[in-house]
């Protein structure tokens, strides 16, 4: 339904005058020709490509015409991406006081705040070299061209966040006891075009730091060149041995001053101050002879004849094929209906074989015990058999004696496993906390699940300091865990009550996994992931390419998509006439004429006998919009403290453009903590070669694919077509580093498994 408040959005109007400008333009036929004309035409021109196109704006009278182009005069509301690309070019110019650190967009330090120095003058008896570690509120400002409304115009976007720097001198950290090995490091003064990451620290000697991965076949660099990067995991690691166990109230007070500056009342804060500034501002030369001045915030509400801001219907989790068994809890649902699949599943009695350290048996016997049965009083006390109606399932544990490297012990005690008449249906592996984070190539996990897949046997893997919470805490961990663990055997916890349309509709998430072990190899081979679903969020199969370098990866993303659509049509049973609506979700927009190929080898695959319909959206949440709610005053969490001011509810559609939309994923019921930032909200783009062109409906199937992941009981923060990628794109960079894995059985025996939740 239509919302009637009016919600506002981080961004200003710019004001462009005259409604008329002098531009010079030239046919452009290849695109590779922009960047040479830039880099010749310097600060003098705006250089912009559209159409076949190329357009210049001159930014300083008297500046030399390059060669080929036309003078010509321009409206500037027929032209806002170009009028756009013309105010982000003048940004760093514009801002006075403040040095641009990137240039587009336009982004910028704070001057007022220093959260390390402020915490440290709470907690005292800072270490000297504390004074290298910084974090400051990071602004950036970037214009982009909206419609939120029946009228196009250019907005001022303004994105808050928090850069974390270490300035200190690596020797000083050395010497304070901060282990360097594996920490990166990077150039404190790049020259102009040079690479500001440089290399892996190996160790010090001297005056020189020696790298274990770098760059350019640099093998050894000055200490005094460069710094260590400044990542929220290098800043955790530093710490963590410079504070000791003051380390944890540090943090404590850096979540309480990231959730005061980023929250909802924080950003509305801060906008009201930047409004104030920029506003302040004389108008920014634009051009020669054009001038933009920045105006009043942006909101955006519904008028008699246009809807721009409205709330989808609530999800309903469904648990049985005629709809007729709903609940608005994923939890809630299974316990009372039992699962969408119980009469369908085929493993009614699954064989779990259980993988854990012979030093945490009897932990390992007491979980999977409250995993089977249930724990009385609490959040899961039906337990694994009774919630998803199975019979009897058997659960055998396998010991693991851990002697020398824990990857070869779990491989032996996985090979004894697998060694019997039977072979499980899944399998449980239990991680020692120390062992968890285990580079790679030696991590136990990742070499039971290398091991395991390559027999068709899906697992779950556990940490221990999980199976040890109290049990309270421990049946939301349950809840999660069965979840997951029936949808490895290929069961079907839930969908959701989405309306099936006339035409036959499935949803196809398309992926990539970059297939390096390291970030200092060019990323030369990936791997293309296609996941597809029904219209109603069913999860049908998955389908993976071969190792590709980028340059092949359109083309075997094509072949990918045509096999699981011949798939499809054979399973479906397509006849002639039938309407059929593919939907494709991505993460990375594809150019245009890859885009292109693609659709007419969807077309020519499903068959000329078909209507096909095609949505082609790209999903995701690195964009500079973010809606506030002025009337949402939040909720109250556990501890009677109000989380979730300003942010919108669940559900919250706006209208960016006719062809874009923001999706709010996390209301105020589903922030966990008091202070948390403001959610990102999704941001969801409609390409123009799309023939079906409901965006209203599109971003409300959005929604509940967020709802659809059974990798636990809540909603993620992204539809399980790119999320499920993500998953897998993730595990199988990981998997690559095991020296026997190979990934053949993934699109044969576990095309249909969710093996990577």
């Amino acid at each position: 339904m239509a919302d009637q408040r009016r919600l506002a959005l981080n961004g200003f109007q710019v004001e462009v005058n005259p409604s008329a400008f002098s531009a010079y333009q030239r046919d452009l036929a290849d695109p590779s020709e922009v960047a040479p004309a830039r880099l010749a035409a310097g600060e003098a021109w705006s250089l912009w490509p559209a159409g076949g196109v190329l357009y210049g704006v001159p930014r300083v009278q008297g500046a030399v015409v390059p060669d080929g182009m036309v003078e010509s005069k321009l409206a500037v509301s027929e032209n806002l991406g170009l009028v756009a690309y013309v105010v982000n070019q003048a940004l760093p110019g514009a801002v006075p006081g403040y040095r641009a650190f990137r240039r587009r967009p336009f982004q910028f330090l704070g001057r007022r705040r220093e959260f390390v120095a402020e915490i440290m003058r709470r907690l005292g008896h800072a270490p000297e070299v504390m004074s290298g570690f910084l974090i400051r509120p990071r602004y950036s400002l970037e214009a982009r061209v909206v419609m939120p409304v029946e009228e196009a115009f250019i907005g001022l976007f303004v994105t808050l966040s928090t850069r974390y720097d270490i300035t200190a001198k690596l020797a000083e950290l050395a010497a304070a006891g901060v282990s360097l090995t594996g920490l990166d490091v990077v150039r404190r003064a790049p020259a102009p075009g040079q690479r500001r990451l440089v290399g892996r620290i190996d160790r010090l000697v001297g005056g020189e730091v020696v790298l274990s991965e770098s760059f350019d076949q640099i093998s050894r660099i000055s200490a005094a060149e460069v710094a260590v990067e400044g990542s929220k995991e290098a800043f955790a690691s530093c710490l963590r041995q410079l504070l000791g166990d003051r380390y944890s109230a540090f943090e404590s007070h850096r979540a309480a001053l990231d959730g005061q500056l980023l929250g909802g009342p924080g950003v509305a804060a801060m906008l009201t101050d930047m409004g104030r500034f920029l506003g302040g501002l004389p108008p920014i030369a634009l051009g020669v002879d054009l001038r933009g001045r920045v105006r009043e915030q942006l909101t955006v509400g519904n008028s008699g004849t246009h809807r721009s801001v409205y709330r989808a219907p609530g999800v309903s989790y469904c648990f049985d094929p005629a709809r007729t068994k709903q609940n608005t809890i994923a939890w809630r649902g299974l316990t009372t209906y039992g699962p969408f699949s119980r009469d369908s599943f085929a493993t009614h009695s699954p064989r779990i074989v259980v993988v854990a350290p012979h030093t945490a048996q009897g932990v390992t016997e007491a979980f999977v015990r409250a995993l089977r049965d249930g724990v009385p009083s609490t959040a899961y006390q039906s337990g694994f058999a009774a919630t998803f109606r199975l019979s009897n399932p058997a659960f055998t544990l396998q010991k693991v004696q851990i002697s020398g490297q824990p990857h070869d012990a779990y491989r032996r005690a996985i090979e004894t496993a697998l060694s019997g008449d039977q072979q499980p249906d899944a399998a449980i592996v239990v991680i020692l906390d120390e062992h968890a984070d285990l580079p790679a190539p030696v991590n136990p996990y990742l070499h039971a699940k290398a091991l395991l897949l390559m027999a068709g046997i899906p697992s779950q893997e556990m940490k221990l300091s999980t199976m040890r919470q109290r049990p309270a805490a421990l049946a939301f961990a349950l809840q999660n865990a069965s979840v997951a663990l029936y949808a490895k055997l290929n069961g079907v916890p839930w969908t959701v009550n989405h309306h099936l349309p006339i035409a036959d509709e499935i949803v196809v998430g398309l992926g990539i996994a970059e297939l390096v072990p390291s970030r200092y190899q060019d990323r030369k081979r990936c791997m293309g992931i296609t996941t597809v679903f029904r219209g109603d969020g069913n999860y049908l199969l998955a389908n993976l390419s071969r190792e590709c370098t980028p340059q092949e990866y359109p083309l075997l993303l094509r072949t990918s998509v045509q096999d699981v659509l011949a798939d499809i049509k054979a399973r479906n049973g397509w006849r002639p006439g039938d309407t059929v609506r593919i939907v494709c979700h991505t993460s990375l927009p594809m150019r245009d004429h890859h885009l292109d190929r693609l659709i007419g080898d969807c077309v020519a695959t499903v068959g000329s006998e078909q209507n096909v319909e095609f949505a082609f959206l790209t999903v995701g949440d690195r964009q500079p919009f973010t809606m506030l709610d002025p009337h949402q005053p939040g909720r109250n969490d556990y501890r009677g403290r109000i989380k979730g001011a300003l942010a919108p509810e669940r559900g919250t559609i706006m209208q960016i453009s006719d062809t874009q939309r923001l999706l709010a994923i996390t209301g105020p019921s589903l922030i966990k903590l008091a202070g948390a930032p403001l959610p990102r909200q999704l941001h969801l783009r409609l390409h123009r070669a799309s023939t079906f062109r409901d965006l209203d409906y599109l971003a409300e199937q959005a929604l509940k694919f967020t709802s659809l992941s059974w990798r636990s009981t809540m909603p993620t923060s992204r539809p399980v077509t790119i999320h499920y990628s993500e998953l897998m794109a993730d595990l199988l960079a990981r998997l690559r580093a095991v020296p026997y894995w190979s990934p053949a059985l993934l699109n044969t025996r576990l095309r249909h498994s969710r093996w990577f939740l």
